[in-house]
């Protein structure tokens, strides 16, 4: 026979010992786990990792860029600024693609993107050279803006707040 209920358990006329309520108690959810934080520092580190090899790799071979698509030192240098024009184009935008897909999905789809463009890049011809850079340079400023929101907003950063 069940007596009463006390603090999310119930109590019987058996014991004295509380019996555990069915299932969790909808009235509370869980906090950020320690065990997380090491996963989210491991994809930020990876994430930031791949964010930067499309754009510095290609200022050493600027030249053979240029020799093999017959491109002028001036349209080089459109080239290695075309990044740099994308990020200040794309980063205004990037709230806006990061409100429906939330944080996680959206650095994920920027690095999707970031490979597209660097397969576009590499295998479309000069049109390709032009258009795959844009889109690295855009897919690199959604990963620019929203890791730092990533590790503001993180398990991490919770865990500080709390200490």
């Amino acid at each position: 026979m069940i007596f009463r209920r006390a603090e999310g358990a119930l109590l019987t006329d058996r014991s004295v010992s509380p019996v555990p309520a069915a299932g969790p108690d909808p009235t509370t959810r869980p906090g950020p786990t320690v065990s997380r934080a090491p996963l989210l520092a491991a994809a930020v580190f990876l994430v930031a990792l791949n964010l930067r090899p499309a754009i510095t790799a290609v200022g050493p071979v600027l030249p053979m860029i240029g020799a093999g698509e017959h491109l002028g030192e001036g349209a080089l240098g459109v080239l290695g600024a075309l990044p740099l024009v994308a990020f200040g184009v794309a980063s205004p935008l990037v709230p806006r693609i990061a409100r429906p897909l939330g944080v996680e999905r959206a650095i994920g789809a920027s690095l999707l993107l970031l490979a597209l463009g660097c397969a576009v890049r590499s295998y479309a011809g000069i049109l390709g050279l032009w258009l795959g850079t844009a889109i690295i340079g855009s897919a690199i400023a959604v990963g620019n803006v929203l890791v730092p929101v990533l590790l503001r907003d993180g398990p991490a950063s919770a865990m500080f707040r709390a200490a």
